[in-house]
């Protein structure tokens, strides 16, 4: 049976923030994310908790230690620390954001100029849980519409980041899909067209009131 949702947000699907080590997501071998830290940034919550997580289907209430978070409420992430979402309690999404390439060259077939001013590649590693195909929404999705840009100054844009240039910069080989089922691994380059070469990308899953942040370019 599926689990019951609430319309147009998946109100039990909790981001979870996933500590690096050797159980985060790596590409190209990618192991689900064992994560130490959970927090309840769901859709419907407006307010963010963090526990520790001995078990992806497991998560602890007690003992919780703070995540970094910043002033808009989302979770500070580095380059190459996992990330998750948890379900009623059982994970079922591991990401890690490998790498944030700056004004990258497009090698795709028909390449369409930039539009906002520079291309950013991010190469993504993710690993579903078969548990996902029980959600009311079994797939997982990062697209570049749920990627926001703040400027150095915090000055978020305006800009939208998936532009034409984006969908045609890369060969379709190496860009990551679209949909992620239950039960998958996949390594794949997202890629966004950005205003400015420095700068904060926010990503927020199905419309979630927070998310995750990295600084861009690689420290």
């Amino acid at each position: 049976m599926k689990k019951s949702l609430m319309p147009l947000a998946l109100s039990v699907l909790l981001l979870a923030g996933c500590s690096t080590g050797t159980n985060s997501p790596e590409a190209p071998t990618v192991e689900p994310a064992a994560p130490s830290t959970s927090e309840s940034a769901a859709p419907a919550t407006t307010e963010a908790s963090e526990a520790p997580t001995p078990e992806p289907s497991e998560v602890a209430t007690s003992a919780a230690p703070e995540a970094a978070k910043s002033t808009r409420g989302n979770l500070i992430k580095e380059i190459g620390e996992g990330a998750g979402i948890t379900d009623e309690g059982e994970q079922v999404v591991s990401f890690v954001v490998n790498s944030i390439a700056v004004d990258v060259p497009c090698t795709g077939n028909y390449p369409s100029p930039v539009e906002n001013g520079h291309i950013l590649v991010l190469d993504v590693s993710v690993v579903t849980d078969p548990a996902l195909a029980e959600s009311i929404s079994p797939t997982f999705y990062m697209n570049p519409y749920d990627f926001t840009e703040i400027a150095p100054n915090g000055t978020t844009s305006n800009a939208d980041l998936g532009t034409m240039a984006t969908y045609s910069c890369l060969p379709d080989a190496e860009v990551l899909p679209q949909e992620i089922g239950p039960g998958e691994n996949v390594t794949g380059k997202l890629v966004l067209d950005v205003t400015n070469p420095t700068g904060t990308l926010v990503f927020k899953y199905a419309g979630s009131p927070s998310g995750w942040e990295w600084t861009y370019p690689n420290p």
